[in-house]
């Protein structure tokens, strides 16, 4: 069963032609311009002539899986291509361990990312407190959400002592106590390590609809909240676009790594570096 925002990609072909695609969109992935036949024989030593290789292009672009910009230019995978070859290469399912988080910083630049990291372990409600006659306290183990005083919350947070946050937070929503969801949705933001912030706000500038929808839950860290590992395509992602989101370890704690960029980035490199940093 598909998630909301994945879209799946049916594609029935031939061995040859699943090497020929595969082998375009590699190429295409470390070397962003179109190849044609001669120069993909060459490149990838396949067992098949420059004249077959062409006759497998033909295929592939009535499938709309590979397009030719001009008459005389080679072929670039199309955005369905691409949709396809990371749904088969990518298995965010498998938890994959993360490390140095400077050397996180670093990759999300190198490769154009943003990327954002949720703790998915366990922060449960410690304690309440009045502070004063304005501000309510409640702590957990893992930081402090303060709201406006109310006798009514305080008596209803005391009776979920040992709640996890984000059960908490989802009671909050459900019964719209939106003081108290605020103070829980921005606990959970100050938690929540983003990087190559810049990349998000460029999507966002470029497609001002998706970002009034997604904006804001990419920046604080709810986009992650109760969504299984996938691979996300449009509405999640902007055209052209998909989201990661997969399960990983920091330090041997459970964290929720969520990746957004274009489809035409390297994201099997990407993770690869990812989880040499964690080893």
């Amino acid at each position: 069963m598909l998630k909301h925002g994945q879209r799946e990609v049916g594609v029935r072909l031939k061995e040859a032609e699943k090497t020929i695609l595969k082998t375009v969109v590699i190429h295409y992935l470390q070397n962003p311009e179109p190849i044609g036949s001669v120069q993909l024989k060459d490149a990838a030593t396949l067992p098949h002539s420059s004249a077959t290789i062409r006759n497998h292009f033909r295929k592939l672009v009535q499938e709309g899986l590979l397009e030719q910009l001009h008459a005389s230019s080679g072929r670039i995978p199309t955005a369905r291509a691409l949709e396809h070859h990371w749904q088969e290469q990518l298995q965010p399912q498998e938890p994959i361990p993360i490390g140095d988080l400077e050397a996180i910083g670093a990759l999300a630049l190198e490769f154009e990312l943003f990327v954002l990291l949720q703790p998915a372990w366990q922060n449960r409600l410690r304690s309440v407190h009045a502070i004063g006659a304005q501000l309510l306290a409640a702590s957990f183990e893992e930081g402090v959400a303060t709201l406006p005083a109310s006798t009514i919350v305080g008596k209803l947070l005391e009776e979920f002592i040992g709640y996890d946050l984000a059960d908490l937070l989802l009671i909050a929503q459900n019964n719209r106590i939106d003081a108290l969801s605020g103070a829980l949705t921005r606990l959970r933001a100050s938690q929540t390590l983003r990087y190559n912030e810049q990349a998000l706000i460029a999507v966002a500038a470029r497609w001002p609809q998706w970002s009034a929808r997604f904006f804001e839950p990419f920046f604080d860290g709810s986009i992650a909240a109760g969504q299984k590992p996938g691979l996300f395509f449009e509405p999640l992602a902007p055209e052209g676009h998909m989201v990661i989101l997969q399960e990983a370890r920091l330090k041997n704690r459970p964290i929720r790594l969520v990746t957004l960029g274009p489809t035409t980035r390297d994201y099997s490199r990407f993770m690869n570096h990812l989880s040499k940093e964690g080893r």
